[in-house]
């Protein structure tokens, strides 16, 4: 039942106390699924497979989030992760251990 400005607030807090990040996102977007969590339409893994062969083509294009392969918090930390790695493949960046 909170405002956006309060989660985004509230997300900003949490992961700056988890990952010391101050800066504030260049971009935010509250989506609210009130009665459920979100279904994928049919065809949905055909699309996933199209937009991940787009990733492949175009170096630095890279998506995350729970659009992709599954809605829930662990979903996303796999998601975000694996953006991660590209990015930081890309740009030749080793990461620690």
């Amino acid at each position: 039942n909170m405002s956006d400005r309060e989660l985004i607030d509230l997300f900003k807090k949490e992961v700056g106390s988890l990952t010391a990040i101050i800066d504030d996102p260049e971009f935010v977007q509250v989506f609210r699924w009130p009665r459920a969590i979100a279904q994928y339409n049919i065809g949905h893994l055909e699309r996933v497979e199209r937009i991940e062969a787009a990733e492949d083509r175009c170096p630095g294009l890279v998506f995350a989030g729970n659009s992709y392969r599954g809605v829930g918090l662990n979903d996303c930390v796999v998601s975000a992760h694996r953006a991660v790695q590209r990015v930081t493949q890309q740009l030749g960046v080793r990461m620690p251990a």
